[in-house]
C-alpha cells in the first residue's frame, strides 16, 4: 500500500506519526514538502524546481519552458480553450502591479514588450520597454537596464531607425561587457551588425554578426544561433555573395525549425526565396514566400518594416517570371510549412552545400 502525505511542511509536527507508519508491513509512505522530516528510516530525494523562462526568451521559446507548460496544462484543465498570449501577459502585468512586486513588474514588462514587438505593435512595445528601463534604473539593476536598452534597440532595428538602434545597442553592449554577460554582448553585436547592413556597410556587418554567432555557438543558445546565421546569410546575399549566403541561411532554417523561434523560420524562408529568385527558380521562390506568409499570418508576426523594400523586390522578381496568385506558381495550393522546410533543406543537401 502507498500512503501519500503532501505539503507536509504545513504539519511538521506529524513527523513522529510518519516514523511510526514506516514500521507497518507492506506500507510505503511518500511525503512531499519543503522541509525534511529527518526520519531515520526514510530516504530523502531533492526535486529541483522546473525551469523558468530566461529574460531573452521569445514567446514561442517561453511556451516550451517546463514551468510554463505546467501552468498552461493546469489552466487548460479548467478552461480547455486557454492559450498563452498577450492577453494573459497583460493580466499577469496587472497582477504584478497590484502586488507591488517591482522586479516582477519589470520582468513582465519586458516579456510583454517582446510579444507586442513581434506582433508589429511597435509603439506599444516601446512604451513597455521604456517603463521597464525606467523601473530598473530606479532599482539599480544594471543587467535589466541593459536588457531593456536591447529591447529598445530591437524596435529601432526592426523599423529601420538605424541611428536609434546604434545608440541603444552601444549602451547595452557597454553594460553587458562590464558585467561579463556573453549572451547580452552577442545580442548587442548582432543588432549593431544588422544596423551596419541597413546602412550598406556590409564588411562591418559581417564582422559584427560573425562575432555574435561565435558567442552564441559557445553558449549553445539555439534560437540566437539561428538568428545570427540567417542575418549573416542575408548580409552576404545583399552584398552579392550568393554562395556564401546559401549554407548560412540553410543552417539557420534548420536550427530555427528544430529549436525556434518560429518567426525566424519565416524569415529564413523569405531569404531562401530571395536566393531562389537570384538563381532563376521563381516557382521555388514563390513556394517559400507563400509558406513564410502563411506562418506569419498564423503567428500574427508581420515582416519587419525595415525589410519590406527588399521583400517586395523579391516578390516583383518572382511575379515578373510567374503569373501566379497566392496559390503557387503552378496552380497548386501552398505547401504545408513542414514540407516547405523539408524541400528547402533537401535541395541544399542535394546541391552539395555544406552547413557551416
Amino acid at each position: 500500500m502507498l500512503l501519500v502525505l503532501d505539503n507536509v511542511e504545513r504539519v511538521v509536527e506529524a513527523a513522529p506519526l510518519a516514523a511510526q507508519l514506516l514500521s507497518c508491513p507492506h506500507l510505503v509512505v511518500l511525503v512531499t514538502g519543503r522541509v525534511p522530516l529527518r526520519v531515520r528510516a526514510g530516504q530523502q530525494y531533492r526535486v529541483p524546481p522546473l525551469a523558468t523562462p530566461s529574460p531573452h526568451a521569445s514567446p514561442d521559446q517561453i511556451a516550451r519552458v517546463a514551468a510554463v507548460q505546467l501552468f498552461v496544462a493546469r489552466a487548460q484543465a479548467l478552461q480547455p480553450d486557454f492559450q498563452l498570449d498577450a492577453t494573459n501577459a497583460g493580466e499577469a502585468l496587472a497582477l504584478r502591479r497590484a502586488s507591488g512586486d517591482r522586479p516582477g513588474i519589470g520582468g513582465v514588462l519586458f516579456r510583454l514588450g517582446i510579444i507586442t514587438r513581434e506582433q508589429g505593435r511597435y509603439e506599444r512595445a516601446s512604451e513597455l520597454y521604456e517603463e521597464c528601463l525606467a523601473l530598473h534604473q530606479e532599482l539599480g539593476d544594471r543587467e535589466k537596464v541593459a536588457v531593456a536598452l536591447l529591447g529598445l534597440g530591437d524596435i529601432a532595428r526592426d523599423t529601420g531607425n538605424s541611428g536609434r538602434a546604434e545608440e541603444m545597442c552601444r549602451q547595452s553592449l557597454a553594460i553587458f561587457r562590464e558585467l561579463g554577460d556573453r549572451w547580452g554582448m552577442g545580442c548587442s553585436l548582432h543588432n549593431l551588425g544588422v544596423v551596419a547592413a541597413q546602412e550598406g556597410n556590409f564588411a562591418q556587418a559581417v564582422d559584427l554578426i560573425a562575432a555574435s554567432l561565435g558567442l552564441f555557438r559557445e553558449l549553445t543558445i539555439g534560437g540566437s544561433v539561428a538568428e545570427a546565421l540567417v542575418s549573416l546569410g542575408r548580409v552576404w546575399r545583399l552584398a552579392g555573395e550568393i554562395e556564401r549566403a546559401r549554407p548560412l541561411i540553410a543552417e539557420g532554417l534548420r536550427v530555427a525549425s528544430d529549436e525556434g523561434p518560429r518567426w525566424l523560420v519565416a524569415a529564413a524562408l523569405e531569404e531562401t526565396a530571395a536566393l531562389a529568385a537570384a538563381d532563376g527558380l521563381p516557382m521555388h521562390a514563390r513556394r517559400c514566400l507563400d509558406a513564410a506568409m502563411a506562418l506569419r499570418t498564423t503567428m500574427g508576426a508581420p515582416l519587419w518594416p525595415a525589410n519590406r523594400a527588399d521583400y517586395e523586390r523579391t516578390l516583383r522578381a518572382v511575379e515578373r517570371t510567374c503569373d501566379v496568385g497566392s496559390a503557387g506558381p503552378d496552380g497548386a495550393q501552398t505547401l504545408p510549412l513542414e514540407q516547405a522546410v523539408a524541400d528547402v533543406l533537401g535541395c541544399e543537401a542535394l546541391s552539395g552545400s555544406s552547413l557551416m
